[in-house]
């Protein structure tokens, strides 16, 4: 990219989750940002609601109420066929597949929450995506770890 060309437009929602903006830009993975409002507490973890679908996240003294940008990763993102029971990841979101791209010899899965219609990235591997038999339309499970959400502050 030289000094004066464009490489994107769009919101600052579309360019993040998009991976040649993160690179360019020198973030550690494409991700998304997304809008919630706490909604209460449970277990030193509040309740963030992203408009349907709720996630869990640290405790950090966030007033019910209060709305909050959130920062995920596609790399803190995993996917399953369907919900696991005895695991440490709290969040676990039904979603569809709509695109799944190959970036860098890696799986870049576009996935839309089936509650809220917010669209997540989650990076994999290739090897993921053929031993679960993913595709566009397929049915799956979000897993996010409420440790790996990152608060955003403007």
């Amino acid at each position: 990219m030289g000094p004066r060309e464009v490489s994107a437009t769009g919101t600052l929602e579309t360019v993040l989750a998009a991976p040649e903006c993160a690179e360019l830009m020198g973030l550690s993975d494409a991700g998304q940002l997304l809008s919630a409002t706490i909604t209460g507490r449970k277990d030193d973890l509040v309740i963030a609601d992203l408009g349907g679908d709720c996630i869990n996240l640290p405790d950090k003294g966030e007033k019910v109420g209060s709305k909050a940008t959130l920062r995920v990763f596609a790399s803190d993102i995993s996917v399953a066929t369907s919900r696991i029971d005895g695991i440490s990841i709290l969040n676990q979101l039904d979603a569809e597949v709509c695109q799944v791209q190959m970036v860098d010899k890696q799986a870049m899965l576009r996935l839309k929450l089936c509650q809220s219609g917010k669209m997540l990235n989650s990076r994999i591997t290739p090897q993921s995506v053929n031993r679960l038999g993913l595709k566009t339309g397929a049915k799956v499970v979000a897993l996010i770890k409420a440790v790996s959400v990152k608060d955003i502050e403007y």
